[in-house]
Formats: C-alpha cells, structure tokens, sequence
C-alpha cells in the first residue's frame, strides 16, 4: 500500500498539469515577490509638487511596485513603525515648530506652517503616506487612501479629443498635483457613453477639483505681446544632445538645467518682430519671456539677443533648482523644474468642460481599517470552505487535494493581477471570494460525479470526462451571467466583474484539471489507468 501511494504521488508530480501549475506558481510567486519583513514600514507613495518637500528635493518617480516607494523611517528622531504611529507623530507638531524627517535614509527639516488653509502636517508637507503591503500586489485606493473622481464630458468629443483630454489631465495632476495619478476612459459598451475615470494616492480632493476645473490656457508673453501660446509648442526634445545639467561643486547644491523645444514657425516669427523692438542689456533682451498660465503667471526667463536678428524654432530654455545639501538633490530639483516647465508648456485647452459623476475620497488611516477587515472576511471564508468540505467528505485526501487546488489558485489570481496591472480593492476582494466559492462548488462536483456508486462501473477518465463537461457548462453560464458587469461602465462593477472572471478562467483552464487529474490518480492505480488507457485506444481503434 505504501509503495502504490508513493507511485501515485510520484505520478500526479509528474502529470503535465501539475508540472504546468506549478511553473505558473513560481512565475507569480517571483511576480507577487512578497517581503514579509517590510510589513512594519510606512511608505510615500506620492508627492505634491507644489509643497514643502518637493521643494527640497524629494520626489516619488511616478507609480512604482509597492516594495519600490520609499520608506519613512523617522520623525523627529523617532522610529515610524506604523501608520497609526505616523499620523500621531505627525499631529504632536505645532504651528512654526521645526522639525526633522529622515527617508530613504535622508534627512528634511521643515518649519511647519498651515497657512490660510489650515494644512495638516501631512498636506503641508505634500505627501501621501501608507502602510507598507510588503509585495508588488497593487492595492485600490479603498484600501491604500487616495481619491477617485469619474467625470463626464458637458459636449460631444471624438475618441482622439477623448484621448487628448485624458492625455492633459493625467499631465496636469502629475505634474501641478499628487505624482502617481492615473486616469483612464471608461466606455459604456451599451449606449456608447465615454467617462474620464482618475485615481490619485493624494486624498487630498479639493487640490484635484481644483487642477480639473482650470481650464489651461497658456500664452508666453515677451513686452507686451503674446507670442505663442500651447499650441504652436510642437515637441519638448528628450536625450543627451538636447538636455545639459550643470552643478557646482560645494554645498549648497545647485544645478541648472537646459532643454530645447520646438515651436511653430509662426511662433518663432511672433518673437522675432516683439525681439526687433526691444534693447540688448548684456547679451539679452531688456523685456523677460513670461509664462502664463490661467492668468497667473508661473515663471519668466531671460531671452538671449539671438532673438533679436533671426527666427529660432528650437529655442533652448535654461532652469536653476533650489540650493540643496547634497548632489542628488540638486539634480532632481532641476530636472523637476524642467518637468514642471514642460508641463506648462505643453498645457492645452480642455477640448470639453467637465462634470464630476462621482467622486470618493479615502484616508490612510480607514484604508488601513478596511484591508484588515478584508483579510479578516477572506480568512473567515476560506475557513468556512475547509470546514464544509472535511464535514462533506470526511477524507484527508481529498481535503488536501481541494486546498492545494485552492491555495494555488489564490496565487495564480494575484500573480495575475499583477500582469494585468489589476489594482485589489474592496469590489475586487468581493470578486475574488465569489471566485474561489465557485471553484470549491465545481470541484465538490467533480468529487461527487466522479465517486457517486452508479458511476462505479465506467471508466475513471469517462467519469472525470463527464465531471469536466459539467465544469465548462458551467464556465460558460458564468461568463454569460457576469461578462455584461464588465462592459456595463461602471468602474468598481469592471473590478468585481473581471476578478470573477478572471479566477474562474485560471480555475477552469488549470486548477481544476489538475485537482481531477489528482483525484483520479489517488483513486486508482498505474495498472487500472493503463488498462483504462488500452480499452480507450481499442474503442477509437474499432470507430475508425
């Protein structure tokens, strides 16, 4: 008995579906690339660019893998341990008083001042803080903090001034607002209707109301003209040969940056005719090129005298940073600078005026509430599920079998949401649980199609043959019943939707041939399967 058990395990390890599933484990194991010991961290998983520690240098570079976003690590010589710990610390500071932050290792100190606006510590600062998940599994703003605004287009737009007004959106909050902001076009496939979806890590809701409904309009003037606006900027140029970084070499820090950009010929021209009427005061214009933008003015430049005699359609703009203490720094103030330049120059009319649909805003502090409550509802359902299936069978082996087909596939899934760029909320977890119920519910019906006593005479592959085929009927029932949530719009209906489909696709196409595979191997030995295998081949042998 113990050699035949020993064959069987031998023979399910090396059945092709168990050699696949496992390969698919390892591939999202390394993708989900889990560290359990980052678990006690606080991260910033974004920064304003338009408050205190942007201007000091510090950046988040867009939206990174979690494992990735740097980590807070003190405040005002205290260890952060936690997000609750973070905020406590945070609130204990006072008006004017300074302080000292270190992340990353790196060290900030600020003087703390709320303005009219009455900032937090938090916003002051400009950045947005949550706990540390530990892997590279995304998690939804419902469970990590952040705003989530849907908005409608006030006039018709075609799909190319749909994809522009994303395009601008996305750059504008980016840039003007919280690093890491996504924003996304939703289609309705029923009615055709098109929505602007937007998720930023900053819960800050009224800066992002605020960077949506400005308009964007762009001039530069030079004198008193205005001689181009975001239209006639054809292409900021990236690469070494169009992008130099100079720094000094003493503390303070500070370097400059030189880009070059392109424009209209008739911009060019625009700045030739306001130039020719202007001095030259030590190598450049007596007037300042200004930057404009919705009636405030962003930055001014000097212009050199070139101007003055001929047309330039590639114009070099020069930046200074802000003195830092170290290399780094400077270097990222600069090339900061040159990010908010271009984004300035680049800003174009919204084709549309827009209205908010809907919007949601959640602080770190619940998210963190809401994702231990979720872990706590998933841990309840998947010991529900074990204790249903050892009360159903009453056989260890099947038990076994069932939660490592079940385990296998909650890796798969997140594995999967991983390469699908699939960020885990609430709706998602909803998703997920009603996944995996229906894949217990289609393996206790392969167990029981397989084992029931009038199915004791046909051959074991037939049985789980017939099993099989009620699984893909079911599959198939599925995606009927769920595929319209997916293309109702509505986004938070998309994540439960996709997730459901997405666990029962993994299920059906790998854990449950390999549970049925596993089943049938347990349940017989080599022998009656080879015999199995010659009666099929003679009865396919005689139909032809």
């Amino acid at each position: 008995m113990k050699v035949e058990t020993k064959q069987n395990i031998i023979d399910i390890l090396l059945n092709w579906r168990t050699i696949l599933l496992i390969l698919l484990i390892l591939v999202s194991i390394v993708g989900i690339n889990t560290n359990i010991f980052s678990q006690d961290k606080v991260i910033i998983s974004s920064v304003s660019n338009q408050q205190e520690l942007f201007r000091q240098g510090f950046s988040v570079d867009g939206i990174n893998l979690q494992r990735n976003f740097p980590t807070l690590d003190e405040i005002n010589g205290v260890r952060v341990n936690s997000l609750p710990q973070a905020f406590e610390l945070f609130n204990e500071q006072t008006i004017n008083s300074t302080n000292t932050i270190i992340i990353d290792g790196n060290s900030y100190t600020y003087r703390y001042n709320p303005g009219p606006n009455n900032l937090s510590v938090v916003d002051f600062l400009g950045i947005s803080i949550q706990e540390a998940f530990g892997s590279n599994i995304r998690l939804g703003i419902d469970l990590s903090g952040g705003t989530r605004v849907i908005l409608e287009a006030k006039e018709d737009l075609t799909p190319e001034q749909f994809e522009e007004l994303r395009e601008i959106l996305e750059n504008r909050l980016n840039v003007f607002g919280a690093s890491g902001a996504t924003v996304g076009i939703i289609t309705d496939q029923f009615s055709g209707d098109q929505f602007l979806f937007i998720e930023s890590p900053s819960a800050n809701r009224d800066a992002i109301f605020e960077l949506i409904e400005r308009q964007g309009n762009f001039e530069a003037r030079l004198g008193n003209r205005s001689v181009f606006t975001g239209e006639d900027v054809r292409e900021v140029l990236q690469g070494s040969q169009f992008t130099q970084i100079n720094c000094n070499n003493f503390a303070p820090y500070q370097c400059s940056i030189s880009f070059t950009v392109r424009i209209s010929s008739q911009a060019a021209n625009n700045m030739l005719q306001e130039a020719s009427t202007l001095d030259i005061i030590n190598g450049y214009l007596s007037e300042e090129l200004v930057f404009i933008l919705d009636g405030v003015e962003q930055q001014s430049l000097r212009v050199a005298s070139t101007f003055k005699f001929q047309p330039v359609l590639a114009p070099q703009i020069t930046l200074s940073g802000d003195p830092q203490d170290s290399l780094e720094f400077a270097r990222k103030s600069a090339m900061h600078q040159q990010e908010i330049m271009k984004a300035i120059l680049l800003t174009k009319p919204l084709p549309s005026e827009l209205e908010v649909i809907q919007s949601f805003t959640q602080s770190a502090e619940l998210s963190e509430e809401f994702l231990r409550n979720a872990l706590i509802v998933g841990l309840l359902a998947i010991v529900i599920v074990a204790l249903s299936i050892s009360y159903r069978y009453k056989n260890p082996v099947i038990f076994l079998l069932i939660s490592i087909a079940l385990l296998s596939e909650l890796v798969l899934i997140f594995g999967a949401s991983i390469l699908f760029q699939i960020a885990i909320d609430l709706a998602a977890i909803g998703g997920l649980i009603a996944a995996i119920g229906t894949g217990v519910d289609d393996q206790i019906i392969i167990t029981d199609e397989y084992m029931k006593k009038k199915n004791q005479n046909k051959m074991s592959s037939k049985r789980i043959k017939n099993a099989m085929t009620i699984i893909l009927i079911a599959f198939a029932t599925t995606l009927a019943a769920i595929g319209p949530l997916f293309f109702a719009g509505l986004s938070i209906l998309q994540g439960f939707a996709f997730m459901i489909i997405l666990g029962v696709t993994i299920g059906v196409f790998i854990t449950r041939p390999f549970y049925a595979v596993a089943l049938r191997i347990i349940t017989t030995t080599r022998a009656q399967r080879e015999e199995e295998k010659e009666l099929i081949e003679e009865e396919e042998k005689n139909q032809r």
